[in-house]
């Protein structure tokens, strides 16, 4: 469908950022003895697809969650109008997390003290239509209606009769310590790792799932040049802001971006001593080797940088021409293939003698 608001583009983002459940995870230890692990992760699987569908249906008809429509203007796209859409987006996952956290689990509903959730509701706005959205994904609720909780009313009973199992998925989710620690919106993402045996996940289940997620042909060149980052030079990586960075001597040398917008992947390098390695860039692909072919130097007065002297201005010759960039901006590539993921990090090695 075509997208032509700002909340539609961000509920496919979040929709795209939900990585798939595999056949087999380990399960936390402290969940073992609520039900068996296969039961988990089927329920699990199930929860994240429904969640899944409500990003979808978002994306669709974000009127009928009370949700901001406002039109994208593609030649002036507002950054702060995109965060407020995310932002009102977050509004779904924020009921979910208020439900899991108050819900008393009993054998086929989660039993919330109305008092409570009414309490934690005021903080959500639409959160009573955003309930009763709920019901169109298989969701049963007692105790509430289109208007609110009603006068009176003690308790809230929520219950998924096609799959009771979620129930408790839900309640664990919303308890679960993040896997991410340091991603605010990890939470909304509903990532089958908030429930894992972290020890026994596999060593690059992030990159892996990264990879799915992204899909197709940049995939593919994020699987290949983590690859090659870390096995063949030996970098350490960490996760952060939906990409994953590359350190050496806790100094950041490289970083892949992911634009979960368009599915797509930037490459960032540190680089700044091309000219020991010219040889090697000057053989580069014609869409690696235009980067070192252009000037990235804006000639600001930052920390009182003249035109003729900026201790951040780096400086190269290739084929005879003098270039310059500045060394906060680097280099970015924008859009490699897959194809040229060795080339990338054969630059990396040659910058850092690895």
């Amino acid at each position: 469908m075509g997208r032509i608001s700002y909340v539609q583009q961000e509920a496919a983002a979040y929709y795209r950022h939900i990585p798939a459940v595999p056949e087999f995870f380990a399960i936390h230890p402290d969940l073992k003895d609520w039900m068996a692990e296969d039961r988990w992760i089927a329920a699990f699987r199930k929860f994240s697809g429904v969640m899944g569908e409500i990003y979808r249906d978002i994306e669709i008809r974000p009127e009928a969650y009370g949700l901001p429509v406002v039109p994208v203007d593609e030649d002036r796209p507002s950054g702060e109008k995109a965060k407020h859409s995310w932002r009102a987006i977050k509004r779904i996952g924020d009921v979910i997390r208020e439900i899991g956290r108050l819900g008393v689990a009993s054998p086929n509903s989660l039993d919330i003290p109305a008092a409570e959730l009414k309490a934690a509701l005021k903080k959500i706005p639409k959160a009573a239509l955003i309930l009763m959205r709920l019901t169109d994904f298989g969701f049963v609720l007692r105790g509430l209606d289109h208007t609110g909780i009603g006068k009176g009313t003690e308790w809230i009973h929520i219950g998924y009769p096609a799959h009771p199992d979620l129930l408790a998925v839900l309640e664990a989710y919303a308890l679960a310590e993040p896997y991410h620690p340091d991603d605010p919106h990890e939470f909304y993402y509903f990532d089958y790792k908030r429930l894992a045996d972290r020890s026994l996940l596999p060593r690059d289940c992030v990159v892996r799932d990264l990879a799915a997620m992204t899909g197709g042909d940049a995939g593919l060149l994020l699987a290949g040049l983590h690859r090659h980052l870390t096995e063949s030079l030996g970098l350490a990586y960490i996760y952060k802001d939906d990409g994953l960075e590359y350190v050496l001597h806790k100094k950041r040398v490289a970083r892949i971006m992911i634009d979960f917008h368009r599915l797509e992947v930037q490459v960032v390098l540190k680089l700044k001593s091309m000219d020991r390695y010219m040889e090697t860039i000057a053989a580069l692909p014609a869409e690696l080797k235009r980067y070192f072919e252009q000037d990235g130097c804006h000639y600001c007065s930052f920390q009182k940088a003249t035109r003729e002297y900026c201790k951040y201005r780096l400086h190269w010759c290739l084929e005879g021409e003098n270039h310059v960039t500045c060394s906060f901006e680097t280099f970015l590539f924008d859009r490699p293939s897959s194809g040229q993921a060795e080339a990338l990090a054969e630059l990396v090695r040659l910058e850092y003698a690895l």
